[in-house]
């Protein structure tokens, strides 16, 4: 199960991502599909994993706090597919995926200048960006190889 979940939830956030472009929304149904069947399978697997745990904290709580700093604000669907991610990609996946998507929305942000500042820019297209950014690292590295735990 620990291989399937980094391209799983590449599959989860280019979906929010399309969905986040149209209607500036992230459905939490798709959250709870992907949610509900990776804590499911771990714990059968042989119960939590702190790691992953943390990692998902880590993640949600960094994505919260940027949106409290930032004007425009970031809703609350963006901090829980980051807290997906986490839980998905483990710490260096989910900080890869971070940094990737920080990067691509302030470019993306300086690019349409002063015309476009009016409007919202959703963020879950460069979460998905750095999502294959982050499966790929978590896929290559494992969860964390600092963990004590599985």
């Amino acid at each position: 199960m620990e291989k399937a979940l980094p391209p799983a939830f590449v599959l989860l956030a280019l979906y929010c991502a399309r969905t986040d472009l149209k209607s500036l929304r992230i459905p939490d149904r798709a959250l709870l599909a992907f949610a509900v069947p990776a804590l499911a399978v771990d714990f059968l697997e042989g119960g939590a994993s702190y790691a992953r745990f943390a990692a998902a904290l880590a993640a949600g709580l960094a994505l919260w706090g940027a949106g409290r700093l930032s004007n425009a604000g970031m809703g609350f669907g963006d901090v829980k597919l980051g807290a997906a991610g986490g839980y998905a990609l483990g710490f260096f996946g989910a900080w890869t995926m971070l940094a990737v998507a920080a990067a691509s929305g302030l470019v993306a942000f300086a690019v349409r200048g002063k015309r476009g500042r009016e409007g919202r820019l959703p963020f879950a297209p460069f979460l998905a960006l750095g999502a294959v950014a982050g499966a790929l690292v978590a896929m290559k590295g494992g969860i964390d190889p600092l963990s004590i735990d599985r």
